[in-house]
């Protein structure tokens, strides 16, 4: 869906602010109700949390196919952008209820033991999905236009809301109830915990920087529009490329997990996202392109599925939702205002000088998380294991 929108709004107005717009659209709402999620999913049933979450967001993509279907002339009218931004905005509500509670219900479904693996075996199922959806959805917004895309995107979300449905077995809810006069402390107990945990919090404070300075999604409308030259079929390609990488080494390291030496591999796994991005902001040829997403996917494939194996490891089943859910803030915050930042440096400075430049500051954010959490640099996984079944 949100390749479909971003399209659309990049066709209305051909800036890259707008573009970058699209992070405060999405993020703000998610701010404020992620934490809420979390601890939701610690004292709700966590499978009924995201059945309501995916019939939302459903309604939120027949809407945008009903609206782009009516308005025949939606992707080129000013009228229709408010309307886009807020179905964004309404989308990230339900997503901030729906990600803590879809961690913190998988790791109930898996041994600890296996968590390492269970980890890599969902990252590689999610970046499958990420690998052929922007390609399809790229072409089918070039052949189709945006209200068949969008109504495409529902049929997916129905299935998946089917699937959620059939999981079976799971019995009660995940914590004992809270007294609703301690919500707010409860809420809070789960960000001391992250922050206490050094290694846990340095974890997120790279993904956080990194992501922000060093991604380029949000720019790749204009790289494939008067950078590349390959249209919306290119975009979708560009959009597929890192979640292709990132597939192979979600299937690699579901075979071989990284338990040695794990901070030390994080961090350089981080570096070497930094390193892509520069290159692939002075590259002109689509194909280099292509390659350079596709390792810098392969590379931040590494970090997601250590940062999630940590979140699984160390908080107990209790407080495991509010972990989730301030990881979740982290990464949105990487996403969402890594795609602010994106569009309102590519509109002070230029496209390319933008992208260059975050790689570059990846490489200093590197740095200080080794030198202000060495807790990080020194974390090693079977540790973690071993503590775990002592």
């Amino acid at each position: 869906m949100q390749l479909a929108v971003s399209w659309q709004i990049f066709e209305i107005t051909k800036s890259p602010l707008a573009l970058g717009l699209i992070g405060i659209a999405e993020f703000v709402p998610y701010l404020f109700v992620s934490l809420i999620g979390g601890w939701t999913a610690d004292h709700y049933p966590r499978k009924r949390i995201m059945l309501i979450c995916l019939a939302g967001i459903f309604l939120c993509s027949l809407s945008l196919a009903l609206i782009n279907t009516l308005h025949l002339n939606a992707q080129v009218s000013t009228s229709i952008l408010y309307y886009l931004y807020g179905i964004l905005g309404l989308t990230a509500i339900f997503r901030g209820f729906y990600l803590p509670a879809s961690f913190s219900l998988m790791a109930r479904l898996v041994p600890r033991n296996l968590y390492p693996k269970s980890s890599a075996w969902n990252s590689a199922f999610f970046q499958i999905a990420s690998s052929f959806g922007p390609a399809f959805g790229g072409f089918s917004y070039s052949f189709l236009g945006a209200g068949k895309t969008h109504a495409i995107n529902c049929i997916f979300l129905l299935c998946s809301f089917l699937l959620i449905a059939w999981i079976q077995g799971l019995k009660g809810l995940p914590s004992e109830k809270t007294n609703p006069k301690n919500f707010l402390k409860d809420i809070y107990s789960g960000l001391q915990f992250v922050l206490r945990q050094k290694a846990l919090a340095g974890g997120m404070l790279l993904d956080l920087f990194a992501v922000f300075f060093g991604g380029a999604v949000a720019l790749l409308p204009i790289f494939a529009d008067e950078i590349l030259h390959v249209g919306s079929v290119g975009l979708g390609i560009l959009r597929a490329s890192p979640a292709v990488g990132a597939l192979f080494t979600s299937l690699l390291l579901a075979r071989h997990p990284i338990l040695d030496g794990t901070g030390k591999k994080f961090l350089l796994s981080v570096s070497g996202f930094g390193i892509c991005m520069v290159l692939f902001a002075f590259s002109k040829n689509m194909y280099l392109s292509s390659f350079l997403l596709l390792l810098s996917g392969a590379l931040d494939s590494v970090s997601v599925i250590i940062r999630a194996t940590m979140i699984q490891l160390i908080p107990p089943d209790s407080m495991r939702g509010k972990a989730a859910a301030v990881n979740s803030i982290f990464i949105s915050a990487s996403n969402e205002l890594g795609a602010l930042e994106s569009g309102i440096t590519a509109n002070w400075l230029g496209t390319i000088p933008s992208v260059w430049m975050g790689g570059v500051l990846t490489q200093a954010v590197v740095i200080s998380i080794i030198l202000f959490f060495p807790e990080l640099y020194r974390l090693d996984m079977n540790e973690q294991l071993d503590s775990m079944q002592s």
